[in-house]
């Protein structure tokens, strides 16, 4: 199983998220030509993905399991639920 997640905004980010998403209107999808980010679009790229990454693997992630097969059938079973 492949999983691949893209940063996407539905609108329940944190509210810094969605206020550098106001001010920058391409963001989450800003060009890496320039790597050098600054402060506040480094934090909002990582509080973004945490998010992001909360959401998916939150109620599967938060059960008990030995590796990560388990919590993949988890995602699965929610997912086509």
């Amino acid at each position: 199983m492949l999983l691949y997640l893209k940063p996407s905004l539905t609108g329940n980010e944190p509210a810094d998220v969605l206020e550098y998403a106001a001010q920058h209107k391409t963001f989450p999808h800003e060009t890496t030509a320039d790597q050098f980010f600054d402060e506040s679009q480094f934090e909002s790229y990582r509080r973004l993905g945490q998010h992001v990454v909360e959401e998916v693997f939150g109620q599967a992630a938060a059960q008990p399991a030995e590796g990560l097969g388990p919590v993949f059938d988890r995602l699965r079973s929610d997912w086509n639920a």
